[in-house]
């Protein structure tokens, strides 16, 4: 978005409280334009905290995603690189390991494979390494 001086059929909207697309074609008012970079300085917050997580702590994973599970959508890159990483823990982890896992882990794991195949079906649809490796994770369960 470029903010501009004057556009015809502003009307008598105070100097630099629309901005509009370089073409011209969409417009966005001051307030909304505000929320925006408020929402990317929201995003880039949960992006350091999601960086400073301890990758190989379930424990801290699970507390991540209920943190923010009502905050970002569930196909979100940030939830989606942790449930990612929580499906590789779940089964290697030590205190996690595949023979010790109860039947709600199991089934935990299971459907987090689910919700990150159906990204991947819409991404990479057909046969690829990605859909590979958690169809390979899923189904040894």
């Amino acid at each position: 978005m470029v903010k501009v001086r004057h556009k015809k059929g502003c009307g008598t909207t105070p100097v630099g409280t629309i901005w509009f697309s370089i073409s011209g074609q969409t417009y966005l008012a001051l307030k909304e334009v505000k929320k925006a970079l408020h929402e990317c300085d929201d995003v880039r917050r949960i992006g350091d905290e999601v960086e400073a997580l301890d990758e190989n702590s379930i424990p801290a994973l699970e507390a991540f995603l209920t943190r923010y599970q009502n905050v970002l959508h569930p196909n979100h890159y940030h939830f989606l690189g942790v449930l990612h990483l929580l499906c590789q823990l779940y089964g290697k982890a030590p205190g996690f390991l595949i023979n010790n896992l109860t039947e709600a882990q199991l089934r935990h794991k299971r459907n987090l494979c689910r919700q990150l195949l159906k990204v991947v079906d819409v991404l990479e649809p057909g046969y690829s390494r990605l859909r590979g490796k958690f169809c390979a994770i899923k189904n040894k369960l």
